[in-house]
């Protein structure tokens, strides 16, 4: 138990462990299946990387000497450039000069008083100019942005956007030129927006011109010379890589090869995995069903303290729960003896019972006596035998089986007593109600038995039971008689003997005064009885 505890944050942590492994089962078998599709393709990539290997060595090799060739013309470009520097510089001067040209014709244009013939050859001249400028300032835009793509900053690239503006308003000038000379082929005065729009793009190339032939040697110059520059820096670099790369070819070769059997292995290892993952899921499902269950039925803590706990100790303690003590107050020797009170009293009430059904109460020539004198008269002669009776049957208790008794005098007037009281009450019944009076002594003979706690303490009977209990002569008379049995308790004793004379005075009066009213009545019930031939 204390080796469990110490564990137990371990446990939980498997636990905890095993149900996210189970959660995540579907994510690793999906990842299982990509890796067999990526070593797959792995594997066909590594092949086909060893078949064009010996194509690759080629091309590094062919790659080195073109570079080393590249080298060499860049070198005598850089020359050629050099040479060549000049010429640009007089195309872009010669650009500016007809774009002047083209300056001094749009400002004829723009008199007023121009002749529509004239427009016409204005604008043929204009056409001319602006087309040979178009096809300069293009063949210097195609010179740098060649040499532009060699740099790898891109150097050119301002002064290459300064050359396309040109080219467009050039070529946006040759459109409004176009549109003036077909007005005036027309016979109409030019378009007096159409002038304004070229006299303003006129006016912004040779204003570009101007700045890009200022430009040249401070701007365009260096710009080229570092273009050459980096395109040979960059051919030296791609050779030195290009050479190095030649000599990795071995290497290379030998990784492709590890690689490959790597990967033969990574599949046939993953072969293995994907067989046998359905076993393996199935038992994480088991086990984490099985911990499911455990928790649902058992609680390790508990397990926990119950192994924690001395079992022989435990065992014990549930064997004898509480060390008894006992101090026997009113000590009776045997079961009998203690059973005295409860079975005296029954034999007493069924002598009652007994000679009521023996012994007559009717009275001969009745009709000569009150009804109170037939009653009483009767009465005693019934009251004697059953003192007779108790008499008997107490001095049979002690003397005859031996009945363990304390206070044996008491024993014997207090069955006196209750026969005196038991008689009373059969006595009337049977007086007043004749043979019904019967059945109900016998009905509370029996209710007695189960209500006055003579087997049994009346707290364990059931609740109708324990209702009647404090209302039935058997009630006081088996305490008082275990009074005198186990030791007598004088309050006790005063209280029963009180009660049962009360009951006794009460019946008493029940016979005196209703006898003769009641007994009519039962007497009709009798009759018919007795005509039925089946009660006597």
């Amino acid at each position: 138990g204390i080796t469990l505890q110490r564990d137990l944050p371990t446990i939980q942590q498997v636990e905890q462990r095993i149900f996210e492994l189970e959660n995540r089962l579907p994510e690793i078998k999906k990842v299982i299946n990509e890796a067999n599709d990526t070593t797959q393709k792995a594997g066909a990539i590594v092949s086909k990387a060893q078949a064009a290997l010996p194509e690759v060595e080629r091309l590094t090799a062919d790659g080195a000497q073109m570079t080393q060739q590249l080298n060499t013309f860049l070198t005598k470009s850089d020359q050629v450039l050099k040479t060549a520097e000049p010429t640009i510089n007089e195309t872009l001067h010669r650009v500016q000069q007809r774009a002047l040209g083209v300056q001094e014709l749009k400002n004829q244009l723009m008199e007023k008083d121009i002749a529509p013939a004239e427009v016409s050859a204005a604008a043929e001249q204009l056409k001319v100019q602006l087309t040979k400028q178009i096809a300069d300032t293009g063949e210097v835009l195609t010179l740098l942005t060649d040499l532009n793509a060699l740099s790898q900053q891109e150097v050119l690239s301002p002064v290459i956007n300064d050359v396309k503006d040109v080219n467009t308003l050039l070529q946006q000038q040759l459109s409004d030129v176009n549109s003036l000379q077909q007005q005036t082929q027309n016979g109409d005065a030019p378009n007096q927006s159409v002038l304004d729009r070229f006299s303003s793009r006129t006016d912004q190339a040779v204003s570009r011109l101007n700045t890009l032939t200022n430009s040249y040697s401070s701007t365009i110059v260096p710009a080229v010379e570092q273009a050459i520059k980096e395109a040979k820096d960059k051919t030296a670099s791609a050779n030195s890589l290009l050479e190095e790369a030649n000599k990795s070819m071995p290497d290379v070769s030998n990784v492709l090869s590890k690689t490959a059997s790597g990967i033969l292995l990574g599949q046939q290892e993953l072969a293995k995995i994907t067989k046998d993952f359905p076993r393996i899921e199935q038992n994480v499902h088991n086990i984490a069903d099985k911990i499911r269950e455990f928790q649902r039925k058992e609680n390790i803590e508990d397990i926990i303290n119950l192994l924690k706990n001395d079992v022989q100790k435990e065992s014990d303690f549930f064997a004898k729960p509480v060390l008894l003590k006992e101090e026997r107050l009113y000590p009776i020797p045997n079961y009998g003896s203690a059973m005295s009170p409860f079975y005296t009293t029954l034999c007493l009430w069924v002598g009652a019972l007994l000679l009521v059904s023996i012994l007559s109460v009717e009275v001969a020539d009745e009709e000569r006596f009150k009804s109170y004198e037939v009653y009483l008269g009767r009465l005693l002669t019934f009251l004697s035998i059953a003192l007779v009776q108790a008499f008997i049957v107490t001095l049979g208790d002690l003397f005859l089986i031996k009945t363990y008794v304390v206070d044996k005098v008491p024993f014997i007037f207090l069955g006196l007593l209750c026969s005196f009281v038991f008689m009373t009450i059969v006595y009337t019944l049977v007086a007043i109600f004749g043979n019904a009076g019967k059945a109900m002594a016998i009905v509370l003979l029996v209710l007695q038995l189960s209500a006055a706690g003579g087997t049994f303490p009346i707290q364990v009977v059931p609740a109708f039971f324990q209702a009647i209990n404090p209302f039935l002569p058997f009630t006081y008379a088996i305490s008082m008689m275990r009074e005198v049995v186990g030791g007598m308790l004088a309050d006790i004793v005063r209280k029963d003997v009180t009660v049962l004379l009360c009951i006794w005075l009460g019946v008493l009066f029940v016979g005196i005064f209703l006898h003769k009213p009641l007994s009519k009545t039962s007497a009709k019930l009798t009759k018919k009885a007795r005509e039925s031939k089946l009660i006597h």
